[in-house]
């Protein structure tokens, strides 16, 4: 495959260092490739519009690259041109819109992203036409910075999430492409810290590349325009048309960032996507303490298949440890109803879709209390009718948990960062914890970054029509102390005490609590202002 892939530019590069018999060589056998690869593209649908498989979205530019450096040599390079000319430059990205984040995860969105830039650079450069004015490009650097901080310890929502050196530096040399054509100049310091950081990470030795993006020599030669200063407030940012927010605190300090990133995407759980809507990854001042768990161990591969891709082993509700509707397109989630103000941030997972074989909802309400640093989620679910299920909420680290069984209260700690849970439900309820998988990963592409993993599970007692569970996580570092908390039910309501304020979650779909009779899901009394949140959003009192 390096033949199709990097062999057309190398040989435009060297064109004139080849014989008139090498060159004969070399346009034959580029013929035959083209020749094989249009028939495979032609005769198995169209791509964006019949075909969604991951791998026909390099093919498409291997052909088009094939087509541009032979087209004086190989007859058949304009009708291969033809053909792909709308799919190239108007159907995709196939994965992403306009507004950056691509469905199958940071790790595939760097190299069929990378691969896209070595189209769209040749015919800005070679042609003159543009792709790279799209919005998707600029936006696309942004989802990155934000939502894979340089310290990261895991990617997740996606196929291959290990923090490997190689890694590190494809996606800053992927960013710096996208920085230097779009001509926004904007994230030089991002990439510095990337590529600081890859100097010091494993790569397994199947995995070492030379590093270097042919795209960067393209812009090498111009003079770099002063530098645009990207914006550095911290807080909310949603990625509305792939599902996926990031809330974080600092994004200059990672020894003080808490970084959220969640996802509910509509492109259902399909390709290098999984079955796990409204999943979430949590660092604390640089550590991973929440996660995905699992390990890419090969493409539909027993652990692949029956943990990977199962829901058990992300950061979601299972019911009745059944799962999201796996590897089916109708397995959808989006992020809706985003509010943020001086007190709060907030958002909702509807993955109503994902669990429509047993439930008519499913949907997980993120409140980030930014005066206390925490956050509250409530997970709500109803029913099909006649079809009951017991929620559980799932939670995966690389440390292990400690438990309050009485209480209903667990904790992470890993590395100085400290993670606080306290589940707000005074029934009866259970927790369970396991580590490993169930299957492992197989040992022959272990390596180093694949350590044990711990899995916690709670589950309300009984089998139930409705359930509103809700969990505040509360993170701790050195320069964070969390606030107080305690917890207790009234006759409509699981009430959070913290600091000062008070998190209410309903029982049903009403809350009476001091007075106040309202139809909520959750209310929030912060500081001097009330949120009351129902099916519509956040209100304010």
């Amino acid at each position: 495959m390096s033949v199709i892939w990097h062999g057309p530019s190398a040989c435009d590069w060297v064109w004139d260092q080849f014989t008139d018999d090498e060159r004969d060589l070399v346009i034959a056998q580029y013929r035959d490739r083209g020749r094989i690869t249009f028939d495979h593209m032609r005769n198995r649908g169209y791509y964006g519009v019949t075909r969604f498989d991951s791998h026909a979205g390099r093919e498409i530019v291997f052909l088009a690259n094939v087509a541009f450096v032979f087209h004086d040599h190989i007859p058949e390079a304009l009708e291969w041109l033809t053909w792909l000319r709308p799919v190239l430059c108007g159907v995709w990205p196939i994965w992403a819109e306009d507004d950056g984040a691509w469905a199958e995860g940071l790790s595939y969105g760097t190299a069929y992203v990378e691969i896209m830039t070595m189209f769209a650079s040749a015919l800005k450069h070679g042609a003159g036409i543009d792709l790279y004015r799209r919005p998707f490009w600029q936006n696309h650097t942004e989802w990155r910075r934000l939502c894979l901080p340089p310290y990261a310890e895991w990617m997740g929502f996606g196929d291959h999430s290990e923090r490997w050196g190689y890694t590190w530096l494809n996606n800053a040399n992927l960013i710096e492409v996208i920085d230097r054509e779009t001509g926004a100049y904007a994230m030089g310091d991002h990439i510095a810290a990337f590529r600081k950081e890859a100097e010091r990470l494993f790569t397994p030795p199947e995995r070492q590349s030379p590093g270097v993006s042919a795209q960067l020599y393209l812009t090498s030669g111009t003079e770099t325009p002063e530098a645009t200063k990207k914006e550095t407030t911290a807080g909310l940012r949603v990625f509305p048309e792939v599902g996926w927010a990031v809330i974080r605190t600092d994004l200059q300090r990672a020894d003080r960032d808490i970084a959220f990133i969640f996802r509910s995407s509509p492109y259902g759980a399909v390709s290098h996507s999984h079955a796990n809507n409204n999943d979430f990854i949590l660092h604390v001042a640089g550590k991973v303490m929440a996660m995905p768990s699992g390990y890419y161990a090969g493409y539909g591969s027993d652990h692949h298949a029956h943990w990977v891709w199962h829901t058990k082993s992300h950061n979601c509700i299972t019911l009745s440890d059944a799962p999201q509707i796996m590897r089916s397109h109708d397995s959808r989630g989006m992020v809706d109803h985003v509010f943020e103000d001086e007190k709060l941030t907030y958002f909702r997972g509807l993955a109503d879709a994902s669990y429509q074989d047993r439930a008519e909802r499913c949907r997980r309400h993120v409140c980030f209390l930014r005066d206390h640093n925490c956050f509250l989620m409530v997970d709500e679910f109803v029913a099909r009718p006649e079809i009951s299920s017991s929620v559980q909420w799932n939670i995966h680290s690389w440390n292990p948990f400690t438990v309050d069984h009485t209480g209903k209260r667990f904790v992470i700690e890993r590395d100085g960062s400290t993670l606080s849970a306290h589940l707000l439900h005074h029934q009866n309820g259970y927790f369970a914890m396991s580590d490993g998988w169930d299957p492992p990963p197989t040992s022959a592409k272990a390596n180093q970054e694949w350590r044990q993993q711990y899995h916690l599970r709670y589950t309300p007692s009984g089998l139930e029509p409705q359930r509103n569970l809700g969990v505040l996580l509360c993170p701790e570092h050195e320069n964070l102390t969390p606030p107080q908390v305690t917890t207790e039910r009234t006759e409509t309501a699981e009430i959070a005490h913290i600091g000062g304020d008070t998190a209410l979650v309903g029982h049903e779909s009403r809350i009476s609590h001091g007075g106040i009779d309202v139809d909520a899901l959750i209310m929030l009394n912060l500081g001097d202002i009330q949120y009351v949140i129902t099916d519509t959003g956040v209100q304010i009192n």
